[in-house]
This record gives structure tokens, C-alpha cells and sequence, in this order.
């Protein structure tokens, strides 16, 4: 990674975990700090000084939806409640893990199917 592009980077990797550590939604607060995660070790590794200003500034639009979604309690009720409303469909069939993943599926398809009318 670029030198002087590194301390930028930390900066920003830090604060994107702080925000997801405090995210009022455990569970997808834990997936974003993974997400983060993966990210900086995907890209550790890029020279080019253009891709890093890319990636940093995906980095701090990021950054402000996770804040946003904190900011905005029906944003994040909206996102929480689809996958409530997929759980608690998954229970009332008793539903395995199998039954979830092509739950997931389908509403997915289902989804591309309406934004490409």
C-alpha cells in the first residue's frame, strides 16, 4: 500500500470498526466489522496510489451510511424487520437451514425480478 496513504487508511479502518462495534443491531454489527475486515486484508497489498484514493474514498462512503443507518432508528428498523419477517417465516414451517438459504434465494430473485421492471 501506498506510504502516505497508510495512516489515512488506519484512521478510517478504525473508525469503521468503532461504528460498527456500536451498531445497535449485534448481529449486523458484527458482520460489518468482519466485512471491514476483509476488505483492508483483500487490498493490503495494492501499490498504486489511484486505487488507494479509490478505495479510500468507498472506504469513507461507507463510513457515512453505517453512521446514517445509526442516525436514522427506521432506516435500520426497515432493514431488521425484512430479516425478522424472514426468520419468523422460516420458524412457523420449522424450517432448517436448507429451507433459509432457498428462502433467501427466492426473495433475492424476487427483488432483481421488480428493479429490473
Amino acid at each position: 500500500m501506498a506510504t502516505p496513504a497508510k495512516s489515512q487508511v488506519l484512521q478510517l479502518y478504525r473508525q469503521l470498526l468503532r461504528v460498527a462495534r456500536a451498531f445497535p443491531e449485534r448481529s449486523m454489527g458484527a458482520k460489518l466489522q468482519y466485512n471491514t475486515r476483509e476488505l483492508i486484508r483483500l487490498r493490503r497489498g495494492e501499490q498504486s496510489a489511484a486505487k488507494v484514493q479509490q478505495f479510500l474514498q468507498e472506504g469513507y462512503d461507507t463510513l457515512r451510511m453505517y453512521q446514517t443507518l445509526q442516525e436514522e432508528p427506521s432506516l435500520l428498523a426497515a432493514i431488521t424487520r425484512k430479516k425478522q419477517e424472514e426468520a419468523q417465516q422460516l420458524q412457523a414451517r420449522g424450517a432448517t437451514h436448507h429451507d433459509h438459504h432457498h428462502l433467501h434465494e427466492r426473495n433475492h430473485a424476487a427483488r432483481q425480478q421488480s428493479h429490473a421492471e
